[in-house]
């Protein structure tokens, strides 16, 4: 005998039951997530008497989930982080303008690089080739033989030499 099939409420039920849970966890799950929530957690888990996080070393949400509580801060310890994350505005703007000297002294040189390239292809130099002298001056000697040797046996491989 076949099942008879559900009433057309029951399918409108289910489907409005998942999207209400569906837009629930949307809403409240990045809530429980947050750190920034944390204190709220701990507020709603008090109320029930922390009865969902039994647990020895402390409530999860804790500020101490040891169950230990820190060390005091002294004067001198907050000092020291006080001045550890401080920013001056004269030691950050230090930093900044020799950044911004070394980029104008970069592009300078790169102009006076192109002026010498420049003059050289006037002469009736190859400039290509003389840019792969140069980096070939920053190679090692054996590193140029030995690549010119495998390049040597490639090509009589290949029938080139």
């Amino acid at each position: 005998m076949s099942e008879a099939p559900a009433p057309k409420w029951h399918t409108f039920a289910a489907i409005s039951a998942i999207a209400a849970i569906a837009a629930w966890s949307a809403l409240e799950a990045p809530k429980r997530n947050d750190p920034a929530n944390a204190a709220g957690m701990r507020d709603v888990c008090a109320k029930l008497d922390c009865a969902i996080y039994p647990s020895p070393k402390g409530h999860p949400m804790s500020d101490y989930p040891t169950g230990k509580t820190p060390m005091k801060e002294t004067v001198a310890d907050k000092a020291v982080r006080d001045n550890a994350f401080r920013v001056t505005g004269a030691e950050l703007r230090a930093f900044i303008e020799r950044i911004e000297r070394l980029a104008a002294e970069k592009k300078d040189l790169a102009d006076q690089q192109k002026e010498v390239f420049a003059e050289a292809k006037g002469r009736g130099y190859d400039t290509k080739i003389i840019r792969r002298v140069i980096a070939l001056r920053k190679r090692q000697p054996d590193d140029i033989a030995e690549e010119e040797a495998v390049l040597a046996m490639y090509k009589e491989a290949l029938g080139m030499a």
